[in-house]
């Protein structure tokens, strides 16, 4: 496998650079995309719990895959509603808007593209530098057949000195600092990060494995 910054690589990657041919990028530096969840408890979706419109970020999981979905407009009584709004979904779409309760929750992968996103930050996170090459990067493919990055080797974040809330996914960027994304995938099992846990991102990692 050639690394991501290869043109061949390129051609079957779609989330960010849509096949686009970019300069030869020497490191990638892997960092922890998260979701504010609706509770410290509660990452995902809930009945009649209170939300934040316009702030309050959730995972959901599709037929296998995990999706980051914003809140916005006005929520009746400032709650998700009493029943499941995404539980009929067999798909999910770039920037699909899903109603709750007078609110609504929308797909964030158009967002993160343009550079809008949360990153794990505090207690001493920061951003792993990796080299760009075919030895600790390749091409896969998710649950619905999207092309994907994944790391060959594991990646660890020493332990962190604070909670750093619901990690959903890694993201790739192209700098140590900034929003310059090149890629992202979601974990098929978010976790909440504790104080004093040690995150890790297993080879191959679909994953956060808590040390």
């Amino acid at each position: 496998m050639p690394p991501i910054g290869n043109a061949m690589s390129l051609a079957v990657l779609d989330n960010v650079h849509q096949g686009t041919a970019m300069p030869s990028i020497t490191d990638l530096y892997v960092g922890l995309l998260t979701v504010t969840g609706l509770s410290t408890s509660q990452g995902t979706w809930a009945a009649s719990t209170a939300v934040t419109s316009g702030t309050t970020t959730i995972y959901v999981v599709v037929g296998g895959v995990t999706y980051i979905f914003k809140s916005g407009g006005t929520f009746t009584g400032g709650t998700t509603g009493t029943t499941n709004p995404f539980s009929s979904l067999t798909t999910v779409t770039e920037g699909q808007v899903v109603s709750d309760n007078g609110g609504t929750w929308t797909e964030q992968t158009i967002a993160i593209r343009g550079g809008t996103f949360s990153e794990a930050s505090g207690g001493g996170y920061a951003r792993q530098a990796i080299a760009n090459t075919s030895t600790n990067f390749g091409i896969t493919t998710d649950a619905n057949n999207r092309a994907q990055v994944k790391n060959l080797n594991l990646i660890t974040y020493g332990t962190v000195t604070a909670a750093l809330g619901w990690v959903v996914g890694a993201i790739y960027f192209i700098a140590s600092t900034g929003t310059s994304v090149w890629e992202w995938i979601t974990f098929t099992t978010p976790v909440y990060v504790v104080v004093n846990s040690t995150p890790q991102i297993p080879a191959n990692g679909d994953t956060l494995a808590i040390g």
